[in-house]
This record gives structure tokens, sequence and C-alpha cells, in this order.
């Protein structure tokens, strides 16, 4: 897939993307990236539109085409990875955290996001999609 899904249902293209790995035995990495005070973005020009665009961007480079990155509600990032060990997946995690702690020009004024990065790995046992996403999300609110 490799493309910010806003569109189709994004828990739905997380649980099937999560469902075919478990399907090919592969492990994953669950990344959640939050953006605090979306509402406050609503002060620019542009309004919140232009930031989270601007962070939807730099996430997708962070995506391989056989990974999925869906925005589940406006300023929460879903990224689901496909990944071989913990170091790949402690990767991602620091590569998101880093283009997410880049100040982001809207309007002619560069602001600084407080981003928040959380991870869970799924490894298949689980039923639900929902309780690895949770899982990151619980991550994220922890400090990761």
């Amino acid at each position: 897939m490799g493309d910010v899904s806003s569109t189709d249902d994004p828990q739905l293209v997380v649980a099937e993307q999560l469902a075919a790995l478990a399907a090919a035995d592969s492990p994953a990495t669950v990344v959640v990236a939050r953006v605090h005070d979306v509402g406050s973005l609503d002060d620019s020009a542009s309004g919140p539109e232009a930031v989270l665009s601007s962070v939807r961007a730099r996430l997708q480079q962070l995506v391989r085409s056989s990974d999925v990155l869906v925005e589940f509600d406006p300023g929460e990032f879903v990224m689901v990875a496909a990944s071989a060990s913990s170091e790949a997946g402690a990767a991602l995690v620091d590569r998101a955290r880093g283009v997410a702690a880049l100040p982001i020009e809207v309007d002619g004024a560069a602001l600084s996001l407080r981003v928040d990065v959380g991870v869970a790995v799924f490894d298949g046992a689980l039923d639900d999609a929902d309780v690895v996403v949770d899982a990151a999300r619980a991550d994220a609110r922890g400090g990761g």
C-alpha cells in the first residue's frame, strides 16, 4: 500500500494489513504519532490542514511500499510496518520522532509541534488489531 489513507476506514486498513502480515508469519511494528493541540492550529491562516499535511508528508517518507500509514483522527497517524526485529522497529520509531521534531513552516512561520510517538509489536497472536493500536497509543501517552 504505502499511502496515507484517510478516505478508507483506517481501522479496517490497519486490521487488513495486520491480518496479511500474520498470514505471512511476519511480525509487525505499529507506530502511533499524535500531534497535540490540533485545534489550536486553527489560528494559522491555512488552518490545521496545512500543518497536518506537512506531518503526513514527513511520515510518508518513512513508509515502504509494503507498509501502510493511515490517519485515524486529525493529527493521529498509525503506521504498520513489517519488521523482522525489535531493532528495526526501534529504528522506525526513532525516525518518526526525528521527522516530527523538526519545525514546520506554515504561512511563513516556523511552528514547533508536540508529537508523541508510541510503538507496539504485533506478533500475529492477537485477534483484534485495536488491541495493538491501543498499546501503541498507551506507549505514546507514556512518552515512548
